[in-house]
């Protein structure tokens, strides 16, 4: 291109730059992708522990439950 030619250490500074700057965005996507990931699976796995945690409270009222109809 007649630029390059006419300013070719700018335009190689800059473009050298441009594709840093694209280099640097690719990773940081890639890190954002993991680690969005990664919390997913936090989330899915507490939500696994909550639903326990809840089915064992819910086997526990019911065993109250029938021991106070037992009791009556």
């Amino acid at each position: 291109m007649l630029l390059d030619r006419l300013i070719p250490s700018r335009c190689s500074a800059e473009s050298d730059a441009l594709r840093r700057a694209s280099e640097l965005h690719a990773i940081s996507s890639l890190a954002v992708g993991n680690e969005a990931r990664k919390t997913e699976r936090r989330v899915n796995d507490l939500r696994v522990t909550a639903n326990a945690a809840e089915r064992r409270r819910n086997e526990r009222i019911d065993t109250l439950n029938q021991l106070l109809e037992r009791d009556r």
